[in-house]
C-alpha cells in the first residue's frame, strides 16, 4: 500500500502516520527494526532501493515513510510503485508533502494503487469571528469560539480587550441602549477577572451570553 498525505497541517499527518504504523507495527521491536524515514531532498536511487527492497525483520510489513515527496524524481517515483507491487503486502510507504502538482506523474500514471490524504490547516478562530458571531446574536457559536480562543492559549484580558476595541468599534450597528448595557457588561466582566472569585472564562462567557441578549 502507498498513503499520499498532503498538506500543510504537519500534526495532522503526523497523527496519520501514527495510526498507520500502530496498525502495522504494533510492538517497539517490529518499530525498531521495519520502520524507515527519508527525505526527498538530495535522496539518492540506491539509499531509496535499499530501504525499499528490504524485508520485514519482526512484523509482516516494513513501513518507510518519505518526506519531501515532491523533491523525488521520476525514476524514484517509478521505483517506488514497482517495489511496492512486488512486495506482496509486505512493503507500506508513506508519502508527504506541503503540496503536490496536480500534472504530476505521481498523480496521473500511478493515482489507482496511491491512496491520498489531504489535510489543510484549519483556520484558527480569532477574537473578530467571536464578535462576529455576537453581532447577530449566535450565543452558541460564540461560546464555542470563546472556548477554542481559551484551549489555545489565549489570556482572558486579552481577548476582553479585543472584544471590547471591537465593541466600541461597531457603536453605529447597534441601538444606543444595548451599547450601553454592553459597556456595563464590560465593567463587570474586567472587575470579575481582575478582582472576583469567578473563574476568568467563565466571567467571558457570561460576558459572551449579556452580549447576545
Amino acid at each position: 500500500m502507498i498513503y499520499l498525505l498532503v498538506g500543510q497541517d504537519n500534526s495532522a499527518k503526523e497523527h496519520k502516520i501514527a495510526e498507520i504504523k500502530a496498525s502495522v507495527l504494533p510492538t517497539p521491536e517490529s518499530l525498531s527494526f521495519d520502520y524507515q524515514i527519508l527525505y526527498g531532498h538530495r535522496l539518492e536511487d540506491n539509499e531509496l532501493k535499499e530501504a525499499l527492497m528490504a524485508l520485514p525483520a519482526v512484523g509482516k510489513a516494513r513501513v518507510v515513510v518519505v518526506h519531501q515527496a515532491d523533491e523525488l524524481n521520476a525514476g524514484q517515483k517509478a521505483m517506488i510503485v514497482d517495489v511496492e507491487r512486488q512486495s506482496q503486502g509486505k512493503l507500506i510507504v508513506i508519502l508527504t508533502a506541503d503540496a503536490i502538482d496536480k500534472k504530476d506523474a505521481l498523480f496521473i500514471k500511478f493515482s489507482k494503487v496511491i491512496k491520498a490524504f489531504s489535510f489543510s490547516p484549519r483556520v484558527r478562530q480569532s477574537v473578530f469571528d467571536l464578535m462576529r458571531a455576537v453581532s447577530v446574536n449566535r450565543k452558541a457559536d460564540a461560546l464555542t469560539i470563546l472556548d477554542e480562543l481559551l484551549r489555545n492559549g489565549d489570556y482572558p484580558l486579552q481577548i476582553l480587550g479585543g472584544m471590547f476595541w471591537k465593541w466600541k468599534n461597531d457603536k453605529k450597528q447597534v441601538s444606543a441602549a444595548k451599547f450601553r448595557n454592553g459597556l456595563l457588561a464590560f465593567e463587570q466582566a474586567d472587575f470579575n477577572i481582575k478582582r472576583s472569585q469567578l473563574k476568568p472564562e467563565h466571567a467571558l462567557e457570561v460576558l459572551v451570553i449579556k452580549l447576545c441578549a
